[in-house]
């Protein structure tokens, strides 16, 4: 799985309205169809659009799209509800207690 920087390569669909990537609908991410239940926070950075979101179990993710690559990446919010300290550590690659 390709990494950018301490983020995931993700696949993610978008609303593309007057400009590319207005809104995300869903992500897929490690073989799993996420649908986006609400876009909490979006913001401009230099490489292209971020997005905060919740999906439709709860979990949140930054999504970032890098412009010069034309490539998503994602990040799973320390925040989201259903990761405990356990699930959160093999989320995010690590093992549990390390």
């Amino acid at each position: 799985m390709s990494e950018v920087g301490n983020r995931e390569a993700v696949s993610v669909e978008c609303y593309s309205g007057a400009r590319y990537a207005e809104r995300p609908v869903a992500l897929t991410w490690r073989g799993e169809r996420l649908s986006v239940q609400s876009v909490e926070h979006a913001w401009q950075t230099p490489q292209g659009p971020a997005f905060a979101v919740r999906v439709a179990d709860g979990r949140r993710f930054e999504l970032s799209y890098h412009a010069f690559l034309d490539q998503w990446s994602v990040r799973v919010s320390p925040s989201s509800p259903e990761l405990s300290s356990e699930k959160l550590g093999e989320t995010l690659g690590r093992e549990p207690n390390s």
